[in-house]
């Protein structure tokens, strides 16, 4: 057949082909391509004969896949095909050199090393008319034209170069299915073979280790054992969606061999093969997408609980400076020692703690920015000893562990202490019997912590009480949520806690069992500043005055309230609703006015807008800010300006008092004021 095909004038050609065939039938693979070329140089008397494929990626260079050279299989090798007669065969359907092969192709060390006379060469194509490689004999002799032997090697090259090819497709074939399975098999992504009743018949390694079965386990599980919200009726109803529309995505839940479940986001999509059709499924892990949405989340509520308690607070704050500012003129006039006395220093007692509750509002709602100072935790922590040891009670312990070489902090150390108070209070509660409260210090490198980048100082606040159910520990910095007994906890402490670290650029930790007690690692950015200088503030608590002050207040009680007990203290007083009345009375008093005391937000006009008009035309005007407010939160909104006297509701009569005198005394720079 071949003969006929390819006529030649050797009659021993179609033994020669006979031979070829012969011994390249029925193998595949390696063990066909080595027979092709030991039976190539044997019927064509060639000295050497290859297969050889291109590389992938490198289209300039070839690899062996068999070598026969003087007698026998050689090892396989790489080259360059650029200068060789290889370079030219890949351009054409054959390439013949009869003899000088050499001199054609200078550069080429294969043929000098070799002392290559003649080379036959025919390339290797596939279907599409892709170069796949080459198949080639060479001689050491010339080949005899008078003979025909150059149509006769041509003719045999190209007989068997189908052959070659179609080995050669096959093999690129399975590498590449063997390279897809690898990467499927590889894939961090768990992937799904699920046939059409609902039976898992392939799954890879990630699908594995997600659900942690072996692969000899899930393969013949039904898809509803994986994934409970599944059901058979379900699986009919996606298979459905499936044909109508090719592919599907939702969101579901799997269940992994322990009993555990997670979050998943599945794209499948159907596809058949060799008749049968199949369900490819490619899974998404969620959980820690749904872990940020629930923080993201959690984030907003908080922002919105937020200003809702600075609302509830600024509102509050002005009532409070009504009682206790109302309360404190009764007391003066009640008997000392009287009952009316005892009844009014409890009503600016109650009055007080609420004030201090509005303090925990604003500290929560990240309504006040604060102060900066430098700040020795060791030092802070030894100072609140002897204010918790009062609250815990005579059945608690408190030991403090000190670093030596504590670094130091920047924040405010009365926001610090008011977190150590509550941890404390916490601990107390969950240790009715009595135990052991411990407060440590110790410095936290940036190494030590996977998380942390920076250097951090720890205050860690442990306990051994009744600890915390792990169902509540999600929730135990949201605000208003407790685990006490009701009339036993507002939800505020740990909230603050949480509010005062991220205002403090810090993080809040904590950790719990059931019967082992709690522990509270509060982790604070570590600064290189040293310790300034503290200043006690003089005592002006008594300070009266005779100067003119002019008051805005747009709520009638604070107003008459202030005018009260401002003319108590000698000043003489002016009083308007807001700053358009305030400027009207401003330009109508001829006499001089020392001080301008002002709410910052009132309808028409605010104290801010007042205060600018009325310093065009009093230049020594003294401007005292108020509000129930804190002065950060306004400043954070560009209401008031940073460096401005500012005084926060609820104020006592001796705060007020001390601030005005230190505020006319000072005759310029930016004052500050001692804190109520």
């Amino acid at each position: 057949m071949a003969a006929e095909l390819y006529p030649t004038s050797d009659p021993g050609a179609a033994n020669r082909l006979g031979l070829i065939a012969e011994g390249t039938t029925r193998k595949v693979g390696q063990p066909f391509f080595d027979s092709l070329v030991h039976c190539l140089a044997e019927v064509l008397r060639a000295d050497f004969a290859m297969v050889a494929r291109l590389t992938d990626g490198s289209p300039g260079r070839a690899h062996t896949l068999a070598y026969w050279a003087n007698g026998g299989l050689a090892r396989s090798f790489a080259y360059d095909l650029k200068g060789t007669p290889c370079e030219q065969v890949l351009g054409r359907r054959v390439c013949s050199y009869p003899e000088g092969v050499q001199k054609s192709f200078p550069d080429d060390a294969i043929l000098r090393d070799l002392q290559i006379e003649a080379y036959v060469g025919i390339p290797l194509v596939d279907s599409q008319g892709n170069s796949l490689g080459l198949m080639s004999a060479l001689f050491l002799r010339k080949l005899n034209d008078l003979e025909n032997e150059v149509a006769d090697v041509q003719n045999t090259l190209r007989i068997f170069a189908a052959r070659a090819t179609a080995e050669l497709e096959r093999l690129q074939s399975e590498h590449q299915l063997r390279i897809t399975q690898f990467m499927v098999d590889s894939a961090h992504l768990p992937v799904y073979r699920i046939d059409t009743g609902g039976c898992i018949r392939y799954a890879n390694r990630s699908a594995c280790v997600s659900l942690g079965y072996t692969e000899e386990e899930l393969l013949g599980l039904s898809i509803w054992q994986i994934d409970p919200s599944v059901s058979a009726v379900g699986w009919q109803s996606m298979l459905h969606d499936l044909q109508e529309l090719g592919i599907h995505e939702l969101e579901s839940i799997h269940e992994r061999k322990d009993g555990s479940r997670f979050p998943v986001r599945v794209q499948a999509s159907l596809m058949e093969y060799e008749g049968e059709s199949y369900l490819a499924a490619f899974v998404h892990d969620l959980t820690r997408r749904k872990e940020l949405e629930h923080l993201l989340d959690q984030s907003r509520r908080m922002e919105s609980l937020g200003r809702l308690a600075g609302g509830i607070a600024h509102d509050f704050n002005n009532l409070l400076t009504a009682i206790i500012g109302y309360g404190e003129l009764a007391r003066q006039q009640a008997r000392p020692g009287s009952s009316m006395r005892k009844r009014l220093d409890k009503l600016c007692m109650a009055a007080g703690s609420g004030a201090r509750l509005t303090s925990q509002l604003l500290a929560f709602s990240r309504k006040r920015v604060l102060r900066s100072d430098t700040v020795d935790l060791n030092q802070l922590l030894s100072d609140t000893m002897d204010l918790l040891q009062p609250l815990l009670g005579e059945g608690l312990e408190l030991v403090l562990d000190l670093a030596g070489d504590l670094g130091y902090v920047r924040g405010e150390a009365g926001q610090i202490e008011q977190v150590l108070v509550n941890l404390a209070l916490n601990s107390r509660d969950a240790m009715p019997d009595g135990g052991t409260l411990r407060m440590a210090t110790y410095n936290q490198s940036g190494d030590q912590a996977e998380r942390q980048a920076a250097p951090h100082v720890v205050i860690e606040v442990s306990d051994d009480g009744d600890g915390i159910a792990p169902e509540h520990i999600p929730r135990i910095f949201e605000p208003f949520y407790t685990t006490k007994d009701q009339g036993h906890g507002t939800g505020l402490g740990l909230a603050t806690c949480y509010a005062v670290m991220q205002q403090h650029r810090g993080r809040v930790e904590l950790s719990s069992q059931l019967g082992r007690g709690t522990t509270v690692r509060l982790l604070f950015p570590r600064t290189d500043a040293r310790l300034e200088a503290v200043v006690a503030p003089t005592n002006n608590a008594t300070a009266a005055g005779n100067e003119t002050i002019l008051i805005v207040e747009d709520l009638e009680m604070l107003r008459t309230l202030a005018e009260t007990q401002l003319s108590k203290l000698g000043y003489r007083v002016l009083t308007a609703v807001d700053g358009v009345e305030a400027l009207e009375l401003s330009r109508s008093y001829e006499g001089p006015i020392a001080l301008l005391m002002t709410d910052v937000v009132m309808p028409r006009m605010g104290g801010c807008a007042l205060s600018a008009c009325m310093l065009e035309e009093r230049p020594q005007l003294k401007v005292l800010y108020c509000s129930g407010y804190t002065r950060d939160a306004i400043v954070e909104n560009g209401v008031l300006d940073p460096e401005a006297a500012f005084i926060q509701k609820p104020f006592t009569l001796k705060t007020l008092a001390a601030r005005i005198r230190a505020l006319l005394d000072k005759s310029g720079g930016l004052l500050e004021l001692p804190h109520a």
